[in-house]
């Protein structure tokens, strides 16, 4: 087709979507199939504009012209300005601050509290005897625990967070030696030894718990089309208590032996992260991704009482220990957004670690051992997270 052709077939279709575009300066939104955002007159050009290029080829020139100089840029994100947060120019992007609520299921495991309490033996004389394979060992599987919270926007750029999380884990375990063994107890105190320390049957219940509450100031970063970068920093409240009790029944001299120990934590401080989401707009994916450092401060405490049922009295030992217990956090998942941004579904996978704690097996070991100035492990939470948001 020759150039004056062309000027011919067109001539009086451009005329006519030129004088509309002069006509009407707000303009609805739609993209082309090169992902470029159009303003056009009406939504019959809209989709005359996706179907045929020479249309939109006429267009687009226009509507970016109006579009700019109306509203400061073509831009449905204020992508242009992101730090400022000129939302009130364009459409509000989806990385937008917004007032809401948040519930989430929480499917971890703690790492680190495998407690073993008693190991098969082939005599109850430790310096002759020898392992046969058979050990005692409870050790919490993955359980429930739940998050929920609320948001509070300051503006398109900023948040309050308010979050209480909370996870309980609980299990038993219980062994009896094979004949003609024995078992060798890893929780009485040695201070019992006699023949009466091995045992033909045992059994022990271990249950851990935590909660925290946190409240955070968030605020937008750094953002683009796609892309979305939010820093975080407030103050978490984090309570840990670990309880356990181990019975073993004896040969000769102490009958019924029961170990209990009883672990407690509680600390305030500072806490702090990023977060970001990388968002696909036309399906409404998402990947996000969270890490958070806490540093809080409080006592440790912890109690250990073994009492025989036949002799030997009761031996117990209490310590409280004041520290500064660092906390790690790291979430990465998928999220799925809809209703304009109203409504997300998530799921992920979430570690935690709580440094510098005092576990029941590193305190009884300190206690059995005498070793009871320096008690520290790294205990973790690691598993599943899945949750509903809905902004307003």
């Amino acid at each position: 087709m020759t150039i004056k052709k062309f000027i011919r077939r067109t001539r009086g279709q451009s005329i006519f979507l030129i004088a509309w575009a002069l006509t009407f300066a707000s303009l609805p939104a739609v993209h082309g199939d090169d992902g470029t955002q159009l303003t056009l007159v009406s939504d019959y050009f809209s989709q005359k504009a996706v179907e045929d290029p020479v249309v939109r080829n006429l267009i687009e020139p226009i509507a970016f012209e109006f579009h700019a100089s109306d509203q400061g840029g073509l831009s449905s994100d204020c992508d242009t300005h992101p730090g400022e947060c000129l939302s009130d120019c364009c459409v509000r992007p989806w990385w937008a601050h917004r007032t809401g609520i948040f519930a989430e299921f929480l499917l971890l495991r703690p790492g680190s509290t495998d407690l073993i309490y008693a190991v098969e033996q082939t005599d109850p004389a430790a310096d002759v005897a020898s392992p046969t394979g058979p050990v005692g060992i409870v050790a919490i599987p993955e359980q429930g625990g739940f998050r929920t919270g609320f948001t509070l926007a300051a503006s398109d750029c900023s948040s309050l967070l308010v979050s209480y999380a909370r996870w309980d884990g609980s299990t038993a375990s219980g062994i009896e030696a094979n004949f003609p063994y024995v078992l060798d107890s890893h929780v009485v105190h040695p201070s019992v030894d006699t023949s009466g320390a091995s045992s033909l049957a045992a059994s022990s219940y271990q249950k851990i718990s935590f909660q925290t509450v946190d409240l955070a100031y968030r605020h937008l970063w750094k953002a683009s089309n796609t892309t979305a970068l939010n820093w975080l920093t407030g103050l978490r409240y984090g309570n840990i208590e670990q309880r356990s009790s181990t019975d073993q029944i004896v040969q000769t001299a102490t009958g019924l032996t029961n170990v209990a120990t009883d672990i407690d934590f509680e600390g305030f401080g500072i806490t702090g992260g990023l977060d970001f989401e990388r968002y696909h707009c036309r399906t409404g994916l998402s990947l996000y991704g969270k890490s958070m450092l806490s540093l809080l401060a409080g006592d440790w405490t912890a109690d250990y009482e073994q009492v025989n049922q036949f002799g030997g009295g009761v031996i117990a030992n209490s310590i409280e220990d004041f520290r500064v217990t660092p906390v790690a956090e790291a979430e990465l998942g998928l999220r799925w957004t809809c209703l304009e941004g109203r409504l997300s579904l998530h799921g992920g996978l979430l570690v935690s670690a709580w440094f510098d704690s005092m576990t029941t097996r590193s305190y009884i070991e300190g206690v059995r051992s005498g070793q009871i100035q320096d008690i520290d492990e790294t205990m973790t939470f690691s598993g599943l997270t899945t949750g509903v948001a809905l902004r307003f």
